[in-house]
């Protein structure tokens, strides 16, 4: 009986000694209440969030309830967001936040994953990383990007701040909006950096859900930015909303697109528009663009419009087109040409060459 307790104490004695031992046994959140614990519980309490990231789950629930697990994990972006932006993110330590598939949509008809409301600050430094299985580029993966649903209605939707990116997301604003409503815009305005925003592999829908205000989908203000792969589409709403949108007046910055597609509403006036000066202005390279604005280019400032290998049917102002055949149907040129464009006027139908900046020189057809 002695060595039976003695025994006892001894393990008693060892057990005690292994979890005081645990460096992390502090750090290991106690839940709030007494239960009862499923081994999936557990193992979402014991798991430690990556250095500087964050995870977004709207399915994410401990004890039967939807909640945050603060600094780690969080079922809200904007949540999520407020945390990173205490956190004084910068080039030497940037954050991600790591939106995961999360619940399903509510129906086919709508099948967002998150839904915000609000008007949410990405800070510098900062990447908004949806969840994917595999893959890289929108042909390959985006049927598994989260969806995220923005209905803000006013102001912008989704600001980017001076380095920060948006990864692997599908998104959709629609709102009602009560005043003109920017969806996502790069301005680093008092974030401290000036580094290059982006956004990569990423889809954007906009529907609002009236006619009353203008409603652009993604924004250059004040930045260097980069969309790679990106979709815009333009469906329904006020005629004078617009897929891209440049205002930057900084020379050297502006906006480049590299591939994806934008695709306007029938009834929208234009599907691109720069109005900076100075020089900042459009990159276009190899992106497909969907003629159903009455305008695919407008160029209303004096910054610059590069476009190369990515044919469009119509424009306004000087746009500069490299690689560029135009393939129109109606029954005059475009106004505005680049040396070396051609037009192919089905209506005549003619070959037509811009040998001169807007000057035209036809060759009938037999």
């Amino acid at each position: 009986m002695r060595k039976t307790a003695t025994l006892a104490a001894v393990l008693a004695f060892a057990l005690g000694l292994c979890f005081a031992l645990q460096p992390d046994a502090q750090m290991i959140p106690r839940p709030t209440d007494s239960g009862p614990f499923n081994f999936t519980d557990l193992q979402r309490l014991l798991h430690r969030c990556p250095a500087r990231t964050v995870i977004v789950d709207s399915a994410f629930v401990f004890a039967g309830t939807r909640t945050n697990w603060p600094g780690c994990m969080y079922n809200d972006l904007s949540d999520a967001i407020a945390h990173v932006a205490t956190q004084t993110p910068a080039p030497q330590s940037p954050w991600t936040v790591l939106l995961m598939p999360g619940a399903s949509g509510a129906s086919g008809a709508d099948p967002s994953n998150y839904i915000e409301a609000g008007n949410i600050v990405i800070p510098a430094h900062v990447t908004l990383q949806g969840f994917s299985m595999g893959g890289s580029g929108l042909t390959a993966s985006v049927s598994s990007f989260p969806f995220l649903k923005l209905t803000c209605p006013s102001g912008t939707c989704l600001k980017l701040g001076g380095g920060a990116a948006i990864n692997h997301l599908i998104i959709k604003y629609a709102g009602a909006p009560t005043a003109a409503v920017k969806v996502i815009e790069f301005d680093n305005t008092s974030t401290g950096s000036t580094q290059a925003e982006q956004i990569t592999d990423s889809v954007l829908t906009v529907v609002p859900t009236n006619t009353t205000f203008v409603v652009d989908g993604i924004t250059n203000t004040i930045a260097s930015s980069y969309l790679y792969n990106v979709d815009v589409t333009l469906t329904g709403g006020n005629t004078g909303n617009r897929a891209l949108v440049n205002t930057d007046t900084v020379a050297g910055r502006g906006m480049s697109v590299y591939g994806g597609r934008l695709t306007g509403a029938t009834s929208c006036t234009s599907l691109v528009v720069n109005s900076a000066a100075s020089g900042a202005g459009f990159q276009f390279f190899d992106t497909r663009i969907d003629p159903k604005c009455t305008t695919d280019f407008v160029n209303t400032g004096t910054g610059t419009f590069n476009v190369k290998d990515t044919p469009f049917t119509s424009s306004s102002g000087a746009i500069a087109a490299y690689g560029q055949i135009f393939s129109l149907s109606a029954a005059s040129n475009p106004a505005a040409c680049t040396v070396g464009q051609m037009y192919l006027n089905t209506t005549t139908p003619a070959v037509c060459l811009c040998t001169a900046a807007n000057t035209w020189k036809c060759a009938t057809l037999s």
